[in-house]
């Protein structure tokens, strides 16, 4: 980008967002006093952009604010709600570099109550508590249960107890549509996520003609369903093969099933589907039930959202890397 001469009295910050639809709307500049030529260059700038031919099927939004004054200098569809996309991630790391610094790290922690360890039973509640780790994974929730087996913790009697109040209960962001919901890219926000907040799904064709198509999950986890009645067809049951389809099923009491049906033939090849997942603390916790039973940990309880008590007893902290 060219620099300006004379600007050190103001910084810009230009967001804009490009999709493809149809260019409209009207420009609008602003300029503090003393500053025409700086900022009517940078209008002209980006003006010039927007006319380019590349953007004659397009919509674009662009705003430029004074960071010293707040004040907005250019303004061209910035009212239009639309989806950011990959270069809000500029800003996002920008704000998270300037707030947190760069040697910051999320934690994710595991406490118990006070009064209810011994050396080794927990007789009362397990609780995990998030702070918006985004990369935590399964692998991660495994070291945890890990270190909760090294202090010699072989059974829990009480609840799992998943705290995800570090964050807000907006799980879905301000214009995102309904059919968002079901796509990888769009999976909920939470303090308590695993896995970007998603499952992958991989359906293959069956060994012979007749059998079921093949399908696995990773993480291998009940908390997302499979209703599997898909076949592997020959190439003459076109119909059946056109009919496949792998989905979510959407229905008000199950929120985490994944449909699939239809047919595939012999020679179709393995697709893997990334599916995010509905309520993801209560995915975090489904998984680290199952971690713990598979390192010889029982776990009595059940998995519920809740809030960490007064005074718990920490056993373990996650710090992302």
């Amino acid at each position: 980008m060219k620099t300006f001469t004379n600007t050190s009295f103001f910084t810009v910050l230009l967001a804009a967002t490009v999709f493809f639809a149809g260019c409209s709307g009207r420009n609008q500049l602003r300029s503090p006093a003393g500053s025409m030529q700086p900022v009517e260059q940078l209008a002209h700038q980006i003006d010039r952009a927007l006319a380019d031919s590349a953007m004659s099927q397009s919509d674009a939004a662009v705003k430029v604010v004074s960071l010293e004054t707040g004040e907005t200098l250019y303004s061209h569809n910035s009212q239009m709600l639309m989806h950011p996309a990959s270069n809000m991630k500029l800003l996002s790391t920008a704000s998270a570099l300037k707030n947190l610094g760069p040697n910051f790290r999320f934690k994710t922690e595991v406490y118990t109550d006070s009064a209810a360890h011994s050396d080794s039973a927990i007789t009362g509640n397990l609780y995990i508590k998030g702070y918006g780790n985004p990369d935590l994974t399964t692998d991660d929730l495994r070291w945890m249960v890990n270190e909760l087996k090294k202090k010699g913790v072989r059974s829990v009697s009480g609840n799992l107890v998943c705290d995800e109040s570090y964050l807000d209960d907006l799980y879905w962001g301000n214009g995102w549509m309904w059919d968002d919901v079901s796509a990888w890219e769009w999976a909920p926000i939470c303090a308590l996520t695993v896995n970007d907040n998603c499952v992958e799904i991989t359906v293959a064709p069956g060994e012979t003609i007749g059998a079921p198509l093949s399908v696995s999950i990773e993480p291998e986890t009940r908390f997302m369903q499979i209703a599997n009645t898909a076949k592997t067809v020959a190439e003459s049951d076109s119909q059946i093969r056109k009919a496949y389809k792998a989905e979510r099923v959407w229905r008000p009491i199950a929120k985490n099933i994944y449909e699939i049906a239809g047919g595939r033939y012999l020679s179709d090849r393995t697709r893997t589907y990334t599916v995010d997942v509905v309520d993801a603390s209560y995915y975090v916790g489904t998984l680290f039930s199952e971690l713990m039973r598979e390192a010889g940990i029982m776990f009595y309880g059940k998995i519920e959202r809740g809030l960490l008590p007064e005074n718990p007893q920490l056993l373990i902290r996650h710090q992302s890397e």
